[in-house]
């Protein structure tokens, strides 16, 4: 299993926050970034004695959105109606029907959010993109862009719950950079043509019809069981699925299984192409958020 954990150096300073600003927990720990078989993840600390709380941010491949989940006493959503997520200064917003309640260990309860950008973007449904739009290569998160994001916060509605001292953002990004394109080799990805690439695996027809709520494992179902699955599937010249891979998953393992088998015996793609326009091996990911009304 191929798996390093890095401790990133502790020059990310904490940013100052005014005495106006809500009250701030400040990092415990340095940044830790985790080399795993399907992931990049970078982890941080924070508060003291009964306020420890963890943040961490993810990734499953190149680019510039994040898995971002937190857990921690100040940080708990169970008794909260409306939560949501909040970068800054400058950064981008999560709103509440993005989360899911995830927790964490000996952190107790939190939250997790799914494909979120650290700067605002242009909100896009890749079931319902133009032909243009369609397998259109996204580069990874500029770290000089990240570098003024240096705080997080959870809300309730407008009201802030609590904030993270981050610090700026800039080497943790360019972290997770270095680390996802690393990924890519062990998958036997070919780094160079990938970054050349003219257009990734590009989806054909809507990819919401490959799994739907029919597929929710019953037992699952009874027992209110929810939950989050990252997946990769490796895509051929003919734009056939060859290999299914669950990169991150909050369990049960059925969930797993369901994903997997649905989705590569209903997927259909076209293939990436490379520089010179011709088909190349590569990959497609995304998530399935298995979750019930309340």
């Amino acid at each position: 299993m191929y798996r390093r954990l890095i401790m990133l150096s502790a020059a990310f300073a904490s940013a100052q926050v005014a005495a106006a600003e809500p009250p701030v927990l400040e990092p415990s720990s340095k940044w830790v970034l985790d080399y795993a078989d399907g992931y990049c993840r970078i982890v941080r600390q924070f508060g003291g004695p009964g306020r420890e709380t963890i943040f961490y941010l993810e990734q499953y491949e190149p680019g510039d959105t994040y898995t971002v989940q937190i857990a921690g006493p100040d940080f708990a959503t169970e008794k909260l109606r409306q939560p949501s997520f909040r970068f800054g200064p400058g950064g981008a917003s999560v709103p509440t029907d993005l989360l899911i309640g995830a927790p964490l260990g000996e952190f107790g309860s939190g939250a997790m959010a799914n494909s979120v950008a650290l700067l605002p973007k242009p909100e896009r449904d890749r079931n319902t993109l133009s032909d243009k739009d369609r397998g259109k290569v996204e580069p990874p998160m500029d770290p000089a862009a990240a570098k003024p994001i240096a705080w997080f916060e959870m809300l309730e509605k407008e009201r802030v719950i609590g904030r993270l001292a981050l610090g700026s953002m800039h080497d943790p990004v360019k972290a997770l950079n270095a680390c996802t394109e690393d990924l890519l080799t062990h998958w036997g990805i070919d780094v160079a043509a990938h970054k050349g690439r003219s257009r990734g695996v590009a989806v054909k027809g809507n990819a919401q019809n490959w799994i739907g709520p029919s597929d929710y494992p019953a037992e699952l179902m009874r027992a209110r069981t929810q939950g989050l699955v990252n997946f990769r599937l490796d895509v051929d010249e003919r734009g056939r699925v060859t290999q299914c891979s669950i990169q991150q998953s909050t369990r049960p393992a059925e969930f797993d299984r369901v994903v997997c088998s649905k989705i590569s015996r209903n997927a259909r793609f076209e293939p990436a192409l490379d520089s010179a326009g011709q088909p190349m091996k590569s990959f497609w990911r995304s998530s399935v958020r298995f979750e019930l009304p309340n």
